[in-house]
């Protein structure tokens, strides 16, 4: 490789990290009974949201998730989504594990009916932190509250690399649904690769 093309290599890898900062979102590709499937920076995402009530998940289209309540790391205005019944338990699966994947949530509930309990709870199987939105929710542990307001939009992080995410509701009713997806910012690592892969194969050639 002559020393313009290095020259070039490493330029390339220097903004590569500054490329690299985009969240990207699941690509939702389609559903089979309870689950629903999508892929996740070429990572494999399995939903399964099986609500007694409402049946399982579908794939809704157009929803801004650029608004203010998912300022830190907005996505476009027209995503996909999980819709699912809101009183389900359920589990998200990848592939391989997402180094600190966020969880976008659209029009969760909180109590809307005598019968339900005083405030709704989320419980999931790890700790995470609120990054932007749920502007009336509380955290308890791995517990988001959710109080009697009207719906609730935000962006739930979790640490580190995370393999699954499982969630268990507090809400017996059903008949209503909410939406959710995933998503992340890919390491730079491997645009870096990805670049440098690509300058050989020209040289190659």
């Amino acid at each position: 490789m002559s020393k313009t093309r290095i020259a070039s290599a490493i330029g390339l890898l220097a903004i590569a990290p500054m490329a690299m900062a985009t969240n990207i979102a699941t690509d939702w590709t389609g559903v089979a009974g309870t689950t629903a499937t999508g892929q996740l920076a070429g990572v494999s995402v399995t939903l399964d949201a099986a609500s007694p009530g409402s049946g399982g998940p579908t794939i809704v289209t157009g929803i801004d998730l650029s608004i203010s309540d998912f300022s830190a790391a907005p996505l476009s205005s027209s995503e996909e989504m999980a819709d699912y019944g809101f009183d389900s338990n359920w589990t998200a699966t990848f592939g391989s594990p997402i180094a600190n994947p966020r969880l976008y949530a659209k029009f969760w509930r909180g109590p809307n009916n005598l019968n339900d309990p005083p405030q709704f709870e989320y419980t999931f199987d790890q700790p995470f932190t609120i990054l932007s939105g749920f502007p009336n929710a509380t955290v308890a542990g791995n517990t988001l509250f959710l109080p009697s307001v009207s719906f609730q939009d935000g962006i739930l992080e979790f640490a580190g690399s995370v393999s699954s995410i499982g969630v268990i509701s507090n809400n017996a009713n059903s008949g209503s649904r909410q939406f959710l997806t995933f998503g992340t910012v890919p390491a730079p690592a491997s645009l870096a690769v990805g670049v440098f892969a690509g300058l050989l194969a020209r040289r190659r050639r």
